[in-house]
């Protein structure tokens, strides 16, 4: 299982068309802030959050909980730019007066829990009798540290899944993919003859996948490398690696070999591979589960669903996007932000904040009833769920954002057919992990 929130190398990502926003919500309620104090035997407990999107599933969830809790105000703080966001973040972390939660990237968790900013919510989840085996456990379980603190708390994840155009699909005669999480007749050297039978010119490419940075962690899973991205100790780039090369120079040979998926300069605009498959002019996208409502509202002229990831030689797993959020260790109301998250993570807020489909709530509860109750494309929306028993992680490391500044560009030259991923990766190598040494 690999978590990654922001997932890219890129651009911000369909969040900004439609909602990751789902879960990253500003409220109606919302002021400047308001207070932490208690006042008049009500807190107040304040929620960070980096989208600013009214009317959204959280707004609903968090109403019900001050319902069901009348003792507790929620405020919350928006800041809808993402450079504005990490910025007031570190200086909100840094004040004495904290936000009591915030929405962090899965990539700061192990560096600011090392850093004593983060509050341990392992007591609580101890005290309040939770079971690994109400969630999706992996995912439930990401902000567990190896000395038993968890120190981030996880409302759901996205998975990385395949989209296709069902009508492309059968006018070239192929059988669909698999409507459950099989490898029968779909694995990469499938899914690259189905790209090669739907190319059609540049009026119609079989397949984007490189847009999709999630590809990584998963195909290289899938293809055999019991690391990944990085190594167990986060110190080694394993990328590198024949099994990483292998699968890095794959996915660019679908545009530098087989033509199947658009240039890479075609793909590097914010959502590019998002919205060619919308307007029908790629017949297959790798990409993360978060594009659902955006493509559901989108989509009018074709049929459309999803996949599970083609198998590789040694598995078919998934690399999945967390949904974090993290209480400071100087934030003044503990116990009220624990409840809140509890509540944000439990069946009934679950049922909520899983509504349109931009990801999958981490209770097994909720998961299962958004699945029964979809509608509408995606028809097989039940993968979702199941893709929480098919998950692949990333290794964590001290200084992954460090890691993918420089080897990330370089593969542009990979991308772009101008070196091959041998000699990239090779040269990146020693650059990375002296970066990884250093976090």
């Amino acid at each position: 299982m690999g978590f990654n929130s922001s997932g890219t190398r890129r651009r911000r990502r369909i969040a900004g068309l439609v909602t990751i926003g789902t879960i990253a919500m500003s409220l109606a309620a919302c002021g400047d802030g308001g207070s932490d104090d208690t006042a008049g035997g009500k807190v107040t407990i304040t929620f960070m959050n980096d989208q600013v999107v009214a009317g959204m599933p959280l707004e609903e969830a968090i109403h019900k909980f001050e319902q069901e809790n009348p003792d507790i105000k929620v405020d919350v703080l928006p800041v809808p730019s993402e450079s504005d966001y990490e910025a007031k973040m570190r200086t909100s972390l840094a004040s004495s007066k904290p936000p009591d939660i915030f929405r962090i990237n899965d990539d700061y968790v192990q560096q600011f829990t090392q850093n004593g900013t983060l509050f341990d919510l392992a007591p609580y989840v101890k005290s309040a009798g939770l079971k690994d085996s109400d969630y999706a456990a992996q995912v439930f379980n990401f902000g567990k540290q190896s000395d038993g603190r968890m120190t981030s708390w996880q409302l759901g994840y996205q998975s990385t899944i395949v989209f296709y155009n069902v009508d492309a699909f059968k006018k070239a005669g192929l059988p669909l993919p698999p409507s459950t999480w099989s490898s029968k007749g779909w694995t990469t050297a499938d899914f690259l003859a189905d790209a090669q039978k739907m190319t059609d010119g540049t009026k119609m490419y079989g397949a984007t996948v490189s847009a999709a940075t999630n590809y990584e962690q998963t195909f290289t899973h899938n293809n055999g490398s019991q690391d990944g991205v990085y190594s167990a100790d986060g110190k080694k780039f394993t990328l590198a690696d024949p099994i990483g090369v292998q699968t890095v120079q794959w996915v660019a040979d679908l545009t530098c070999k087989y033509h199947v998926q658009p240039a890479w300069a075609d793909l590097l605009q914010d959502n590019a591979d998002i919205q060619l498959f919308a307007q029908g002019k790629t017949a297959m996208l790798f990409e993360q589960s978060g594009s659902v409502p955006y493509l559901r509202q989108t989509i009018k002229s074709f049929d459309w669903d999803i996949a599970p990831p083609p198998a590789g030689a040694a598995d078919q797993a998934n690399e999945a996007s967390v949904v974090s959020y993290a209480v400071p260790a100087k934030a003044k109301h503990h116990d009220a932000a624990f409840k809140l998250l509890n509540y944000l993570a439990g069946p009934e807020a679950g049922q909520i904040l899983g509504k349109g489909g931009a990801f999958t709530p981490v209770n097994n509860q909720a998961a299962e009833a958004i699945s029964k109750a979809s509608s509408g494309a995606p028809k097989h929306a039940d993968l979702l769920a199941e893709a929480a028993h098919h998950l692949t992680a990333g290794n964590k490391t001290n200084n992954t954002l460090g890691a993918r500044a420089i080897y990330r560009p370089a593969l542009d030259q990979v991308y772009n057919c101008k070196s091959s991923a041998q000699d990239v990766l090779s040269r990146a190598r020693p650059q990375v992990e002296q970066a990884l040494g250093q976090g």
